[in-house]
Formats: structure tokens, sequence, C-alpha cells
């Protein structure tokens, strides 16, 4: 539907759609800016779960829960819990990713008229001895959701906070990660060095490279380590 001022607003555009469990949906108009509609009858989440240490069964906070082939990221609270919801019926692959711990990646039946119960058992990451043997490398290349996404550059910047970024390198490369809008124009490099195999974590404030905080919208991070490229999408809101 158009916005032309009517309430709540009239004159048919297009028919478009969006998951059943969506809470948020970014409209950008280029005469008005970004709006925000909000959905508070979206549908209870219908996969869940608990993120916990194999040996202890401890609860892991702040894991990256996620569809690897699709959009749903959500990460578990301070007792290891989470929620996604996915409402197609059939098999999905859950992964569950945390600082510090072997990530692990399901293949699970969901039904969408019932709630599906997936945990997560992580192992930590052996920690070195001197002279012994460093622990193995992580498997893959691979840039982790952004949390939290979307946010408000302009909240975070008054608060001190940052959105965090993760990523994974196999093996010894010259690491580049970047913010870019939508245009593909450079709007703040985080990291540009060589770095070892392993897990990282880096903050983004919201902030372009002369400090101003970024005007809403649709931003990227592009991770390149030597030949491999990953792109994750990022949203400011106001």
């Amino acid at each position: 539907y158009d916005l032309n001022g009517n309430a709540p607003c009239s004159g048919y555009s297009s028919t478009w759609g969006i998951y059943p469990f969506a809470r948020n949906i970014y409209v950008s108009d280029m005469n008005l800016g970004l709006h925000v509609f909000e959905f508070d009858q979206h549908p209870a989440a219908n996969l869940k779960g608990r993120v916990q240490e194999a040996a202890t069964g401890a609860a892991i906070a702040g894991a990256y829960v996620y569809l690897p082939e699709e959009f749903p990221t959500t990460r578990s609270d301070a007792d290891g819990n989470y929620e996604l919801p996915w409402f197609k019926e059939g098999e999905v692959r859950v992964a569950a990713e945390a600082r510090g711990y072997r990530g692990d990646t399901l293949l699970v039946e969901v039904t969408s008229s019932g709630i599906t119960q997936v945990d997560f058992f992580l192992q930590k990451t052996a920690t070195p001895l001197a002279g012994r043997p460093q622990p193995s490398a992580p498997r893959d290349f691979a840039l982790l959701p952004g949390f939290p996404n979307p946010f408000s550059a302009s909240v975070l910047a008054a608060k001190g906070g940052a959105t965090r970024l993760a990523y994974r390198l196999p093996e010894l490369a010259p690491v580049r990660l970047e913010i870019r809008n939508m245009l593909g124009q450079r709007v703040r490099t985080l990291v540009d060095r060589v770095q070892n195999a392993g897990e990282y974590q880096v903050s983004w404030d919201g902030r372009d490279e002369t400090g101003r905080p970024c005007s809403a919208g649709v931003y990227f991070v592009k991770l390149q380590a030597g030949a491999q490229v990953q792109q994750q999408r990022l949203t400011v809101v106001k």
C-alpha cells in the first residue's frame, strides 16, 4: 500500500508478504525516509531449546542460534534458553555457536502445529598448556549474524553500546572486515590485518569513519579473508 497520509493508508500498490513470525518490517521511502511497522500479534515461537556445556550441563548464555539456510536468528538468554520461530513443515538445519565452544549443527524435523525441542551440548575448546600443541582450528570460514540487529545507532551512541560481530577463520589469512552502505561504499573499516586461525569478535557502534552516527537504512558487513568473502546485512533504525 502507498503511504499517502490517509489513515491508516490507502492506494493499492502491489501484493507483498512477510514471514508469519515477523515482528518488524522496514519500509524505505525515497521521500519520507525509513518507516518501521510493528506486528504485535505474531505467533509464538515453535522451535525452543537450551544451549549448555556438554561436560557440565551448565547454561551457555549469549550463544548464537540460527538456521544456516534461512533467516531466523536469536541468542540464548542467561539460562541458556532460546526460542526461534519457524512455521514450515519438514526438515531444517539448526545451528548453535558460542565463543570458546565448538559449534554444532543439527538436522531436525519441524511441525508447524506444535513445539519442537532442540537442545545443544557444546564442547569447550581446549586451553593450550605451555609446550602443548594448539587446539584444532575452526573447520570452516564463517561470518556469524550481528547482534543486536536491527539496532539504533543514536541509542547505541548515547549508551556507549555496540552491535557485536563474530567470525571464524580456519587458517592464517589477511583479514578485512568492513561496513558498507547500499551503494557499496565503505562506511567503516573494523579489521584490516593478518590473523591466525581462530574465533574473533569485534564491535560496531553504528558510527562511520569520522565518528558520526550512521543514518537509518540497510548496511552490509563484508568479511574478506584471502580469497574468501562473506556478507551479512544490518539494519539501522532511528
